[in-house]
Formats: C-alpha cells, sequence, structure tokens
C-alpha cells in the first residue's frame, strides 16, 4: 500500500465562492459584500444536505497520483462514463469529460513503460496460502514464497519486454527499421505487461465530482487499493483546507470518517 501516492499540486475556489454561487439564485451583486463568514458558513453547510451540486463546482483541485495500473482504470472511468452500478454503464463522452474532470495518464506508446510492479499484498498472499490448506503456522512462510513468486513473474514480464525493445532499438541503431516503424513496436508490445504495474495519473476535477468519486470508492465494498487512493485524496484536501466547510460537511454528511476508521482497520 505504500507505494500508493497523492499529491494534491494546486488548488482553487473557496467556500466563498460556492456560497456565492448559490447566492446568485437570491441576492443581488452589491448585497454579496455584506455577507460575513457566518453567513458563508451557515449556507454552504447547507448546499451539502440539500444536495445542491453546481455551488460545489465552484472549487476545484488538481492532483498527481501513483497507483497500479488496475485502480487508474476504476478512477479514469469517472471521465468517460456515468456509472450504473446495479444494470448498466452508459457512455456519455462530453468536451472536457464527464463530471467535469479532466485526466492525463503516463502512456506506454510514447515512453519505455518503468519497471515498477506493485508488490503482492499481504492479505492476498495469506488468502493465496489458505486456498492450498497450507497450515496455519506455515502461512507467513507461504506467504513470502507467494510474494517471491508474484515478484519473479512480473519482472519476467518486464525483462521480455525490455529484451523485445532493445532488439529494436539495436536495428533502429543499424538502419534496419525507422523510429515510426520502432515506435508503432512499442506501443503493442506494451501488452506484455500486466495491469499490476504502476502509472501515473494527474487529474483536475471539481468539489462536486470528488464527492462522487469518494462516495464510491472509499465505501466498504470498493477494492482495498481504490479505497487507499481516495483516503489520501480526501486527506490531502482537508490537510491544505480546500473549501473547509465544505469538505467538512461533505464528510459528516457521506459518513467519511467512519469509512476511513473502517479502511484503517483492515491496512
Amino acid at each position: 500500500m505504500d507505494q500508493i501516492a497523492v499529491e494534491l499540486c494546486s488548488h482553487w475556489g473557496a467556500d466563498r465562492d460556492a456560497a456565492h454561487a448559490a447566492w446568485a439564485s437570491s441576492t443581488d451583486r452589491k448585497s454579496l459584500d455584506k455577507k460575513s463568514d457566518k453567513d458563508v458558513r451557515r449556507l454552504v453547510s447547507g448546499l451539502v444536505a440539500l444536495g445542491h451540486d453546481t455551488p460545489k463546482e465552484r472549487v476545484w483541485m488538481e492532483f498527481f497520483i501513483t497507483c497500479p495500473i488496475f485502480v487508474e482504470r476504476q478512477y479514469d472511468k469517472y471521465r468517460l462514463t456515468v456509472q450504473y452500478q446495479d444494470i448498466q454503464v452508459e457512455s456519455q463522452v462530453g468536451a472536457f469529460g464527464r463530471h467535469g474532470i479532466t485526466q492525463n495518464e503516463l502512456s506506454g506508446r510514447y515512453r519505455t513503460i518503468p519497471e515498477r510492479h506493485y508488490k503482492t499484498p499481504k492479505d492476498v498472499a495469506a488468502i493465496l496460502g489458505k486456498a492450498l490448506a497450507i497450515k496455519p503456522d506455515e502461512i507467513q512462510r507461504y506467504a513470502e514464497y507467494a510474494s517471491v513468486r508474484w515478484d519473479t513473474m512480473l519482472r519476467q514480464q518486464h525483462d521480455s519486454y525490455k529484451e523485445m525493445l532493445g532488439d529494436l532499438k539495436e536495428a533502429q541503431a543499424q538502419g534496419n527499421i525507422s523510429n515510426d516503424e520502432y515506435k508503432r513496436a512499442r506501443e503493442v508490445l506494451r501488452g506484455l505487461l500486466g495491469t499490476s504495474y504502476l502509472t501515473d495519473m494527474r487529474i483536475v476535477l471539481n468539489v462536486n465530482a470528488l464527492e462522487h468519486i469518494i462516495n464510491q470508492r472509499l465505501a466498504k465494498d470498493a477494492q482495498l487499493e481504490s479505497r487507499m487512493v481516495a483516503a489520501l485524496m480526501l486527506g490531502a484536501v482537508i490537510e491544505a483546507e480546500v473549501a473547509p466547510v465544505l469538505i467538512f460537511e461533505m464528510a459528516v454528511n457521506n459518513g467519511w470518517f467512519e469509512l476511513i476508521e473502517d479502511l484503517e482497520s483492515k491496512l
């Protein structure tokens, strides 16, 4: 889990910006200057309870996230689709992405994928041991063996990938293939690597989108690694005091603090 990292690169907008957006429905421009911090806190607190979403779109954040590819895929879909988890996935591609999210990721088309793979989680290694009816007093030793085996298999994948790219580079140096041909082959050969390799992504989204993502990815039935990313995103926003009233009310209203405690109990 310590391979997963989230950095809040920048943010803009504040509680007052969200309040001003809401007041646009009922207050003239000159009256806004007379609104106190207490007025802002009272209104912003009510936005969350009433489910008034558009004012939340006045606060934005940019994150840099390192996580396994299989986790990135879970987050990437928020830009592309609206998720109806019980029955269907409806594709609704927008110019700026769904939910006001824009995202970019490390590309295996334009660079050689680094040899960074996700280590076997201890609980998964133990589960493998139990599945094979390993004796309880030998589970820890088997877990260590399973982790080494996992690392070996992933290194073999990357070794094969690097070997083939090395052959291509040599062929290019000798003039047997062009640089365009090298790039064409490389973009396909990345398929040798599984989704447990680490990737980097930069994501920009507003607080309304953040609430939607955290509600789904911090949930008890979400994948543990995906929950970790959501928890780190929330922690970074709280530490930076991004729209603190709005974020606190969202956390209380959605039960995020309890979900964080539940996640910590499983780590």
